[in-house]
């Protein structure tokens, strides 16, 4: 089973951006293989070999037998952070023993990948990611450290990164003007996009 399984999946990425990739050639091999659920977990382990060492120090005894915890476990330890995946889209260059269809295929996973690590899911959002990331490239190393701080986890929306931007230029000129909360603008610079989506 296990053999049939890693003839259809890609092999375990030694590159942290492929393992989205990874994950979906295995769940498509578990879905022709018809493979139950109470063995999924056994199979990723098997799978990952050494390099689910550090995942098995640490992980509960209930978590190991729940391929959907696992999977995130994993992902929790090798993924990329949405900026890396980002960068790591942009920078792809086709490998030289890649068909421009395979590395058109890895790249629109890699940056469906990257829109669900932003959990984009509209048209709407998807252009607001957009206009966000671009206005990110465009900010000096110190900015974009002070708001990829403060994003965390999360991303701004065009206006309130716009507005987090001037506060910050705003306290960095020692100017104690308030910066006035216009259209767009709200106290949690997270509320807009939640209500788009």
């Amino acid at each position: 089973m296990i053999k049939s399984i890693k003839t259809l999946s890609l092999p375990v990425p030694t590159r942290s951006e492929n393992f989205n990739l990874f994950f979906q050639s295995l769940e498509r091999a578990f879905l022709t293989k018809k493979i139950n659920d109470e063995y999924k977990s056994e199979i990723l382990i098997n799978l990952l070999g050494e390099r689910a060492h550090n995942v098995l120090l640490y992980i509960k005894e209930e978590e190991l037998n729940d391929y959907e915890k696992l999977k995130s476990i994993v992902l929790r330890e090798f993924q990329l952070t949405p900026r890396e995946c980002l960068n790591s889209f942009k920078n792809a260059v086709k490998s030289s023993g890649e068909t421009y269809i395979q590395f058109a295929a890895r790249l629109t996973a890699n940056f469906q990948y990257y829109c669900s690590l932003r959990k984009v899911n509209s048209f709407e959002s998807l252009c607001d990611l957009i206009i966000s990331d671009k206005l990110f490239e465009t900010l000096n190393k110190e900015t974009a450290t002070h708001i990829g701080i403060r994003e965390a986890e999360d991303w701004f929306r065009p206006i309130d990164l716009a507005k987090e931007c001037d506060i910050y230029f705003s306290s960095r000129s020692g100017s104690h003007k308030e910066i006035p909360i216009t259209y767009g603008y709200t106290q949690d610079p997270f509320k807009n996009r939640s209500q788009k989506l």
